[in-house]
């Protein structure tokens, strides 16, 4: 697949996975039940493997270099498409598990409290004792009490609750819970107003780090000042398009210049209501739904055991030499769609992460498949590709930060082609300063925006003797004497053809 083809902004569901059997059996049995998009259900399933990956992987995108696996999901999807309903079956293993870290943290706080009673007894005796020493100038003895009341201060650590998913949260008390759980969490709403135009949004570079889990310094003037390093975070929003456009009318500017949508997997699904059948049969007694319950589990287990034991190394996911060389080839030519006229050159901050996401994609989808039993093969890695290249299309839909003259360029397009459906072909230059879009009546705007349009031979600008000035709407078809018959009775022309025939 070329990299161009990333910039096929179609509206196409079709997503089909050909090496990755089962996550393409979860997505066609969560399909079946609930009757929500393809697509939709596809970026639920990555995110939610996100959540149970992060943790417990990394991966090597460059030789020697870990990376997270971590991804940021954007779903955009009316009321009533289903994006509810499939959160609630994948996350429910991940709901359960934290029920058990809520029973596990209130059964602390019990023991917690017990423990506090017992130490003001013991911390009375203590400075009791100390009180005794001081008198007596016992400098050996007043050591050994210190000591023993530094230990009983130590004991005396409030539990804190380990979390997996939160989601209305300021950027405090989100950095706090990363640096004091298990420095992995999911930032999850299926109502994305919460997130997008909540208190998380008033902080965006800490967004940008924390996809990469780069080092982030929080400083406090009532509490004690903490860095972060070493963290996960996963971010799923999905939402109504209304707060999205609210969203980007209040942030979109600094949000798409700061890179932070570029770093989102964007899902736009078309829509199946009004051509859906319900299904009574119960997802639970479906085998690929309770193999990922299984799975799902087993790796939560997993992540609670290592998290316990203080282990906090990452199992390494790598490409086989194979895919390495087609990873690293798209990368290269990813490089070369960034340049003017390339596919990305009006998105560059999105096109420079695609190798990322896809490495990111290409690694958890190798871990869900095969554990730690095999690398990123080249078939995987096409699975990937082609995930992130409908997200590429989403975003290069609504995103794309178009410079002023290629906004008017296509704006004039627009106009062109109301001309064209009805029926004409040939119009006058001054036609379009005077009627045209008010914004391209100035006359340097359109001659810029005529000059794009001419470049993709959209139009062809005709000089006739007199000095007027004809645009043929149609110039990839061969001049058309009905078209330019109609043209010149339309305005009282008197040039038997159009110039240059």
């Amino acid at each position: 697949m070329r990299p161009s083809d990333f910039a096929k902004a179609d509206r196409s569901d079709h997503i089909e996975l050909y090496s990755c059997d089962k996550v393409s059996k979860l997505i066609e049995e969560l399909h079946e039940k609930t009757q929500a998009p393809i697509s939709l259900i596809l970026i639920c399933v990555i995110s939610t493997y996100s959540t149970l990956c992060q943790p417990l992987i990394d991966v090597e995108i460059i030789q020697g270099e870990r990376a997270s696996v971590s991804s940021y999901s954007l779903i955009i999807a009316a009321s009533g498409e289903g994006k509810s309903t499939v959160l609630k079956y994948l996350q429910k293993p991940i709901e359960e598990h934290q029920s058990f870290l809520t029973s596990k943290y209130d059964e602390r706080c019990l023991e917690f409290c017990a423990d506090q009673e017992i130490n003001k007894i013991k911390e009375k005796s203590l400075k009791k004792q100390i009180k005794m020493c001081l008198a007596a100038q016992k400098d050996y003895e007043l050591r050994q009490l210190k000591k023993e009341l530094v230990l009983l201060k130590r004991d005396s650590e409030e539990p804190i609750l380990k979390k997996i998913l939160v989601e209305d949260i300021t950027p405090e008390a989100l950095a706090y819970d990363l640096a004091n759980g298990s420095g992995a969490l999911t930032l999850s709403s299926s109502e994305g107003n919460t997130i997008l135009n909540g208190r998380i949004s008033s902080d965006l570079s800490f967004l940008n780090k924390a996809w990469a889990g780069e080092q982030y310094s929080v400083d406090r003037r009532g509490a004690k000042s903490f860095t972060l390093s070493n963290y996960r975070l996963t971010v799923l929003i999905s939402t109504q398009p209304s707060t999205v456009t609210q969203f980007l009318t209040k942030k979109g500017e600094l949000a798409i210049d700061s890179g932070l949508m570029a770093r989102f997997l964007i899902c736009e699904p078309v829509s199946t209501q009004g051509s859906r059948k319900r299904h009574s049969n119960k997802i639970e007694e479906q085998d690929a739904y309770k193999n990922y319950l299984n799975q799902a589990r087993e790796l939560l287990h997993k992540e609670h055991l290592l998290s316990s034991t203080g282990q906090n190394e990452r199992y390494l996911v790598k490409f086989t030499p194979e895919a390495r060389v087609d990873w690293l080839k798209l990368c290269v030519e990813v490089e070369e769609e960034l340049k003017a006229g390339g596919a990305f050159e009006y998105a560059r901050g999105h096109g420079s992460k695609i190798p990322e996401q896809i490495a990111r994609v290409a690694a958890i989808l190798t871990y869900i498949e095969y554990g730690e039993s095999k690398d990123i093969s080249r078939e995987i890695l096409y699975d990937a590709v082609t995930i992130v290249r409908y997200s590429s299309n989403a975003y290069l839909r609504l995103f794309q930060a178009y410079p002023d003259y290629i906004k008017d360029a296509q704006l004039l397009d627009t106009y062109f082609q109301t001309l064209k459906e009805a029926g004409e072909r040939y119009i006058k230059k001054n036609g379009v300063l005077q009627s045209g879009p008010s914004r391209l009546r100035d006359k340097s705007r359109l001659n810029r925006a005529l000059s794009v349009l001419q470049e993709k031979y959209q139009v062809n600008i005709l000089h006739a003797q007199n000095g007027l000035v004809v645009l043929d709407l149609l110039p990839h078809l061969a001049p058309c004497d009905m078209a330019w018959n109609c043209f010149v009775r339309k305005y009282g022309i008197s040039i038997a053809s159009p110039p240059g025939v």
